[in-house]
């Protein structure tokens, strides 16, 4: 099974999917989610559903991408809406071994104009497409972590900060499910390009949100409300400072390039301070 979640952020959007599926008894680890030039765009897409119809109605998509000549994503977003019909009453969908409601495939849609920059993210369920406003969840038990992707999302997310909600989303799936799991991709659109984070950073960037968590639970107050990451100042690799809502007023805690962590309570005092070691 899958877990793709993805969030816009002012023009830009990302997209992040964990890496394990399901082959018969087995479980492998598989790169979900890359980056592709087809034509006048770039896309990448991530789905749910059985790995044939999944990477079938990939191709569907593929196809009506790389045809379309105008660089305008309302233009295109017809284009793929026919591709998606025309792929459910394709003879492989039709005669496919499966029940009908097996066959539904659920999927995320990002594309990017090379000529403009202008961006789309799509959700796809069975043959209904719609743009993602805000931000969407595909894949296993997705309604469980829906709640937890909508407490970390604002109107005026940083690409940053969308990140690092992607990555805590998936990161809580893998905790609480056997079905999602393995590295975790993520996919950046902005005005600039689209690239895929590389494996290393993704990975220090999760263990720094594991210290976080982990300094937050044990120095603030009982009653803090979580409002990271819309509460972060600073961007990644560089320092951080998260803030907390308790029923006094703010906590901030600070997080230094090198790992070092500071809390402080209401009044600006430095309740705890770690070096980068403990």
């Amino acid at each position: 099974m899958t877990l793709v979640a993805g969030f816009r952020c002012g023009p830009a959007a990302v997209v992040c999917a964990d890496s394990v599926e399901a082959v018969g008894h087995y479980r492998v680890t598989v790169n979900k989610i890359v980056p592709q030039d087809c034509g006048a765009f770039q896309i990448a897409y991530a789905g749910s559903g059985l790995a044939d119809l999944v990477d079938h109605l990939c191709d569907r998509m593929i196809g009506a991408v790389s045809d379309s000549k105008s660089p305008a994503v309302s233009v295109l977003e017809a284009k793929i809406q026919k591709a998606l019909t025309d792929s459910y009453r394709s003879a492989l969908f039709k005669h496919y071994p499966a029940d009908v409601d097996e066959k539904n495939v659920s999927a995320l849609l990002c594309v990017r104009a090379a000529s403009t920059g202008d961006i789309g993210l799509f959700q796809i369920r069975g043959t209904v497409l719609a743009p993602v406003k805000d931000f969407a969840l595909v894949g296993w038990d997705e309604s469980l972590y829906k709640l937890a992707a909508q407490r970390m999302y604002r109107d005026d997310l940083s690409i940053t900060q969308a990140i690092l909600a992607g990555l805590q989303v998936i990161g809580l799936a893998k905790k609480t499910s056997q079905y999602v799991g393995g590295a975790t991709s993520v996919v950046v659109a902005s005005d600039n390009g689209k690239w895929l984070e590389q494996p290393q950073a993704v990975e220090a960037n999760e263990d720094t949100i594991a210290r976080v968590r982990d300094v937050a639970k044990t120095s603030m107050p009982e009653d803090f409300e979580d409002l990271f990451p819309s509460q972060l100042k600073g961007a990644i690799g560089d320092e951080w400072e998260i803030r907390f809502a308790t029923q006094d007023g703010f906590w901030t805690l600070r997080l230094s390039k090198d790992g070092g962590v500071e809390v402080l309570d209401v009044t600006g005092k430095v309740v705890t301070a770690m070096a980068p070691s403990e």
